[in-house]
């Protein structure tokens, strides 16, 4: 019995990141009172990811709170949208990152999306770092705040793994994980491979806007 999980999240925090952090969250907060009112209540939900008014807010950490909160209710927003004439999502995003399962599972559903005529629009709102990076390239059509922030990397690997035959195969798992995340990204945007690995191998390689849109990684600056 072996487990593995990815964490695509930003780790190693520069002092520039951790103000950038923490600058954004208050950015998250005014966006949430903005949404449900001066108490931020959302429906008893104590999560800062959720699905709201046909809009889907991913402004905490991937987490068990995408699963939770996000997961089912974009799934029925994606059935009512099914075969309608220009039906469009937006995503806003202001995230550090965090488990890869969960952004799978989010990418997922985009894709069905897409094979039911809907159109994904995102938006980095603040930040997205890690998974939320990858989330804000995903869209069909991506904006970006001219003062948010991107960052793509390998992310931290955990392993429970206690065989060398086990050790191995996580090995080459991982390999392939890491591979897949490349083709992502020379899929969404106008890098090489040469130059994706190059900037993921940097592991915190900070984004302003002006660079994403050069790179492809978004559309419009905001």
């Amino acid at each position: 019995m072996f487990n593995i999980f990815i964490v695509l999240f930003c780790g190693g925090y520069s002092n520039r990141g951790v103000a950038e952090v923490n600058s954004c969250m208050s950015i998250t907060g005014n966006i949430i009172r903005t949404i449900d009112g001066e108490d931020g209540e959302r429906d008893d939900r104590k999560s800062c990811n959720f699905v709201k008014n046909g809009k889907v807010y991913i402004l905490g950490d991937f987490d068990d709170s995408i699963s939770r909160y996000v997961i089912p209710d974009l799934a029925d927003l994606i059935a009512e949208g099914a075969g309608q004439k220009e039906t469009m999502i937006p995503i806003y995003i202001n995230s550090g990152g965090g488990e890869a399962d969960k952004l799978e599972s989010i990418l997922s559903l985009l894709s069905i999306a897409n094979r039911n005529g809907i159109k994904i629009v995102t938006y980095n709102i603040g930040v997205a770092y890690s998974c939320a990076s990858m989330l804000a390239a995903a869209g069909d059509y991506r904006f970006m705040s001219k003062s948010a922030r991107n960052m793509m990397h390998l992310g931290e690997i955990g392993s429970l793994t206690h065989t060398y035959e086990q050790l191995k195969r996580n090995n080459r798992d991982i390999k392939d994980f890491f591979d897949e995340t490349v083709r992502f990204y020379k899929e969404h945007s106008k890098m090489t491979e040469k130059k994706i690995r190059e900037i993921m191998n940097d592991d915190i390689y900070w984004m302003g806007a002006k660079e994403c849109l050069k790179l492809g990684l978004c559309d419009e600056i905001i």
